[in-house]
């Protein structure tokens, strides 16, 4: 990754869970949907939810996702169809891909796909940032349920990347559960969440309603 030391200075980053995946069935079938599924890619509904968020961007020229500097998205194929339907699949902001904020990978429907199967998949993404350097198993390797439920060193890890990017206002598309650990809140599908992270200390924090 391309990363430049800018240690004092604050970072202004959205969280944005994916839309709904194929792996959030509901009813009684909802709690094995992601045994069923590895990698799914978004339902209608959750392609329906990514477009709406994308046309309030058109529309709102207040809307502060308008000021994103760099979208780090997660290699999973559901946090990948998101951003591009959102941001699209190339041009500016500028794209980049970090496994570190995949989700925990305690499910089949959190095992990803090798690069070559997903750059079949979405094309462009041989020119995102961090594809090449992309493993060919990129997914949580030799880990613990334990260290898999609760992945906090890789969310410490990933607020250090966040801190070293040049870019002030960033976009994290990604995932409920590692979200949770790293700003507190569980959040809906599409839902954003800005934080405030430091640039000196690490501490993360929600920002103010109306304060992105």
């Amino acid at each position: 990754f391309k990363m430049v030391e800018h240690v004092g200075q604050t970072k202004r980053v959205a969280l944005i869970r994916h839309g709904k995946g194929l792996h959030q069935a509901s009813g009684c079938c909802g709690c094995f949907a992601g045994l069923l599924h590895r990698d799914p890619k978004l339902t209608s509904k959750g392609q329906r939810e990514a477009q709406a968020l994308r046309k309030k961007i058109d529309e709102d020229p207040n809307e502060p996702l308008r000021e994103v500097e760099l979208v780090v998205c997660s290699p999973l194929s559901r946090a990948l169809e998101t951003a591009s339907i959102i941001f699209g699949a190339c041009g500016s902001p500028a794209r980049c891909l970090n496994p570190l904020c995949t989700e925990r990978c305690i499910m089949p429907c959190d095992k990803g796909r090798k690069p070559a199967l997903l750059e079949q998949e979405f094309k462009n993404l041989d020119g995102w940032e961090g594809f090449s350097t992309l493993g060919e198993e990129w997914w949580p390797q030799n880990r613990s349920f334990r260290q898999e439920w609760t992945p906090q060193d890789r969310v410490d890890d990933f607020v250090d990347f966040l801190r070293q990017r040049s870019e002030a206002r960033i976009a994290v598309v990604g995932h409920s559960g590692f979200f949770t650990l790293l700003a507190g809140r569980h959040l809906g599908n599409c839902e954003v969440l800005w934080l405030e992270i430091d640039g000196s200390s690490g501490n993360v924090q929600v920002s103010k309603p109306g304060v992105p």
